[in-house]
């Protein structure tokens, strides 16, 4: 089960990283999206500005960078229809299936149809991609563009602005009180284990005890991204919110940033310690691997190999296992129940609606999928060409 947690952790951390919430070193730039032409790489790519979280010794912070657009000239150009691959757009925004296809990409997607004749599409996102996962397929795109509302899970982009949560982000993520740090909070095994993976990185653990288990452990868990290619662009969440924000389309948020982080910020130390303690025999590489192998079950739409590398069979002592049965309910079971309700209430709208949240959420007796077939729906499996 702590296994299964984890890689359920990542998922949401990842998300989280997109909002630069823990100072994620991503680049912001967002593949361009073009009426006129396709290409089979991202253009547009924005200036970085580099902004230093806090400078005084000591504050953990001295390390950990976020990148900014500039506030003028995004990186996605206005456009009426969205950048596919596999077939050049014509004047209406469709494709020609003569044209050279782009990346063979077929993400798990499915498509249920409401009383009124309206269209939801069910995508499953990974919150961190490579540049070659871009364009999007002409399949996922023909759906966006048909699109009057998109679905996240929340709306990453309107919480960087958010001054008021930013200034309650950081005060979550700190210890304020002289003395006190985050080795008073795990176990000398976790502090042992971060310092080994800090300095494999490069980087010195003890600028960072002054962050909180939950932040930390989200800074953890990006240290891999840069060096494995996840740090040029966003994941298809933080691009639909974008194309949307450009296009006048209605955004729906399933939840928010403020709930997904009050999920972590809410949980005792002991669940972070029992993750970190999860990472005795990690590596950068290995790390690195975890993630490639996540992003290429997620890039061939394989739910099944998804669901299998959230699968664990850890033991743990009665009181652990609570802690971390509690957090999968609230992280994971609940949260998708509160996504297919959203479904069917999306569903029953005159509306076509692209519903994007973490591929996770729907595989498995738990997941959005066979929750939403036990309430009678009948979802169906986009096939790629």
């Amino acid at each position: 089960m702590i296994g299964e947690i984890r890689r359920i952790v990542s998922l949401l951390c990842a998300l989280l990283l997109v909002a630069g919430v823990c100072g994620c070193s991503r680049t912001s730039g967002n593949p361009a999206v073009s009426s006129d032409d396709v290409v089979n790489e991202p253009a547009g790519t924005s200036t970085e500005t580099k902004t230093e979280a806090a400078s005084e010794p000591g504050t953990g912070m001295e390390e950990i960078t976020t990148y900014d657009e500039e506030p003028t000239g995004s990186s996605v150009p206005e456009t009426t229809a969205p950048e596919v691959t596999g077939g050049e757009s014509s004047d209406s925004g469709t494709t020609s299936p003569d044209a050279p296809a782009g990346p063979e990409l077929t993400p798990a997607a499915w498509t249920l149809t409401g009383p009124n004749g309206n269209t939801v599409t069910l995508l499953g996102t990974m919150h961190v991609l490579k540049e070659s996962d871009y364009p999007m397929p002409a399949e996922l795109a023909e759906r966006l563009a048909s699109a009057s509302v998109i679905a996240v899970e929340c709306d990453t982009i309107a919480a960087k602005s958010d001054f008021q949560y930013q200034l309650a982000l950081a005060t979550s993520m700190y210890y304020t009180i002289s003395g006190d740090d985050v080795t008073k909070h795990i176990s000398p095994e976790s502090v042992q284990i971060l310092t080994r993976i800090f300095s494999d990185f490069g980087l010195d653990f003890s600028l960072y005890k002054l962050i909180k288990p939950w932040a930390l452990y989200s800074v953890l868990d990006s240290l891999p991204l840069a060096s494995a290619g996840y740090d040029k662009v966003p994941g298809y969440d933080e691009y639909l919110l974008e194309y949307a924000k450009q296009n006048g389309i209605e955004i729906r948020e399933v939840e928010s940033v403020v709930f997904q982080t009050d999920l972590l910020v809410s949980q005792p130390d002991r669940l972070y310690d029992l993750l970190f303690q999860e990472y005795a025999e990690e590596t950068p590489q290995t790390m690195t691997e975890a993630i490639d192998l996540l992003h290429d079950l997620w890039a061939s739409g394989d739910i099944a190999g998804i669901e299998g590398e959230m699968s664990d069979e850890t033991e743990l002592p009665d009181t652990d296992a609570d802690i971390v049965e509690a957090f999968y309910r609230a992280m994971y079971t609940d949260r998708n129940a509160g996504m297919a309700k959203t479904v069917k209430e999306l569903l029953a709208q005159d509306k076509n609606v692209l519903f994007a949240v973490g591929a996770a959420h729907f595989v498995g007796e738990d997941g959005i999928i066979s929750l939403l077939e036990k309430e009678g729906l009948n979802p169906v499996r986009i096939e790629y060409h």
